[in-house]
Order: C-alpha cells, then sequence, then structure tokens
C-alpha cells in the first residue's frame, strides 16, 4: 500500500485483523481440503503424512501476514494516534486473554461434558471449531496490526529500518518505548483517526502530563503481560528505565537525534546479548538434565 495521509482506528483494530483471521481461515481450510483429496489417491494403503500440510499451512499463515502488512496504511504515526491505538489493542487482546482463560477455569467441567456431548454432532462441532478459529485468528490480527504500528512509530524517529529488525524481538520495546512517552513535534492532524469524541479527550489527558503518560503506560504494559508473561514485562520496564535514564541525562532533544544511531545500536546489542544469554543457558540446562539422568541410571544400576 502506498503512503496514505491518515487512517482510521477501525482499521488498526477491527478491519485489518479481521481480514486476517477470515482470509487466513478460509485459505488453510481450502488447502487442507485439496491435501486430503489429493493424499487420498496417492496414500491409499497407508495414512497421509501430516508434515507437508503442516508445511504447507505455515506457509499460508506466512503470506497472509505479509498480505496483511502490505494492506495495513503505511503512515508514520504520531504519537496521540499511537498511544490511543496502542492500548485499545492492548486491552483488546489482554481482555480477550483473561475472560477466556477465566471462563474456561470455571467452567472447564461443563465445557468438557458438552464436548463430549456433541462429539457425534458433525455440524455443531464443525460450527465450533470455525468460530474459535476465526477468533483467535483474529486476536492474533490485532497483535500483528499492533506490532506494525510499533514499527511505524520506530520510524518516526529516522531509525532505519535494518536496525530496527535487528532489534527483534528483544530489544524492539527499547525502540517503541520512546514513542509512547516522549512529547514529540508531530502534525496538528492525528494520522489515526478516532471517530469517538471521549476516548479522543481520554488519551488527550493521557499525553497531557507526563506523569500520567507513564502511569497509563506502566498500566498497559502490565495489562500486556497476561499475553507475553511477566518476563517480557520485566524487560519492557527495564529498558524503559535506561531510556529514561539516557534522555534525563542528554536532555530529550538530544536523545531523540540519538536514536538513529546510538540508541539503535544500543537496542540492537541488548537483543544479541539476550539471544547468546538464551542459547548458552538452554545448553547448559540441557547438559546438566542430561548429566542428571545419566548419574540417575548408573546409581540404579550399581543399586541393582
Amino acid at each position: 500500500m502506498k503512503n496514505t495521509s491518515t487512517s482510521k482506528l477501525s482499521t488498526w483494530v477491527f478491519w485489518a485483523p479481521l481480514k486476517f483471521a477470515l482470509t487466513t481461515f478460509i485459505a488453510t481450510s481450502i488447502i487442507s481440503l485439496l491435501y486430503s483429496v489429493i493424499a487420498g489417491t496417492i496414500y491409499t494403503q497407508t495414512p497421509a503424512p501430516y508434515q507437508p500440510l503442516l508445511y504447507l499451512c505455515i506457509t499460508t499463515f506466512i503470506v497472509c501476514t505479509i498480505k496483511m502488512f502490505s494492506k495495513l496504511p503505511h503512515i508514520i504515526p504520531d504519537r496521540n494516534s499511537f498511544i490511543a491505538t496502542h492500548n485499545l489493542q492492548t486491552i483488546l487482546t489482554s481482555g480477550a486473554f483473561i475472560l477466556t482463560t477465566f471462563y474456561i477455569m470455571q467452567n472447564a467441567n461443563k465445557i468438557l461434558f458438552h464436548l463430549a456431548t456433541i462429539s457425534n454432532s458433525s455440524f455443531v462441532t464443525f460450527f465450533i471449531f470455525t468460530i474459535s478459529s476465526i477468533l483467535i485468528l483474529y486476536l492474533i490480527g490485532v497483535l500483528f496490526s499492533n506490532f506494525f504500528l510499533k514499527f511505524r512509530r520506530i520510524h518516526s524517529f529516522c531509525i532505519p529500518t535494518w536496525k530496527i529488525i535487528c532489534s527483534i524481538p528483544f530489544g524492539f520495546s527499547a525502540l517503541w518505548a520512546p514513542g509512547y512517552i516522549l512529547k514529540t513535534a508531530d502534525k496538528k492532524t492525528d494520522q489515526i483517526e478516532i471517530k469517538s469524541n471521549w476516548y479522543k479527550r481520554l488519551t488527550n489527558t493521557i499525553t497531557l502530563h507526563q506523569s500520567t503518560t507513564i502511569a497509563i503506560f506502566t498500566l498497559i504494559t502490565m495489562l500486556s503481560g497476561f499475553i507475553f508473561g511477566l518476563n517480557s514485562v520485566l524487560l519492557t520496564f527495564i529498558l524503559t528505565l535506561i531510556f529514561g535514564i539516557w534522555s534525563l541525562t542528554t536532555g530529550a532533544k538530544k536523545f531523540i537525534n540519538s536514536m538513529p544511531n546510538k540508541y539503535a545500536i544500543f537496542a540492537i546489542i541488548v537483543n544479541i546479548t539476550t539471544i547468546i544469554i538464551l542459547t548458552l543457558g538452554t545448553h547448559l540446562y540441557t547438559n546438566l538434565n542430561t548429566t542428571r539422568i545419566n548419574i540417575s541410571e548408573n546409581t540404579e544400576t550399581i543399586n541393582l
């Protein structure tokens, strides 16, 4: 999509994720049906392998994701637009996760009973599977939309694309958090149009004072922990604290000027360092478990 001057909030939160969900579900369903028919004619005596179908579905999912990114408005979101959209997307996805988890925990026995009783009803089973799949894909689409929004917001600080990519996943929050907290010289017209007056006033209240912005950022980031986990929240807070100290030390204007160079390199270093530490930690943990298992087996052998 070509660069556009403005877009609608509903595009980022509802329409684009919904189109992604429907497109992905329909495409994977068609591919699964075609594979079943073709594989059924080839593997008549033995069960058809599931790996090719899995790879086809993964490829379809990736293609649909790329298609979604290409169709989303390629704007450079201003601060108010970014905060309004990011907050709503986070509340929607985290709220859906919390409500779904709570409902399943409270009604686990009823759900299992109903699933058992409708096992022979193919239509009801298919309907529940379809609605659940589309809903899950929609929420995934909202998360992808939020990622693309952050990506475009980072671009407003003139950070090159390759540096943003090299910061993913662990250094990414170091780059988008300043776009939420720092006051920037944006255009007078919001790049993402908000139809609701009350939500527009709420966003203006959030951005009016720095202390309010930081407080809401903290709450929204904590809320996102229900999706991304506690470790992700802690990492975001640590990187945000570093950026805060950096900007207070140098001044906001100098910090913004340093973002395409020094600060972006810092985010990349954080990402690479974290990946190395996690890789070494996983390798060490695996070796320790293997050693413990061998020792335990040898001890049992000696006792016998």
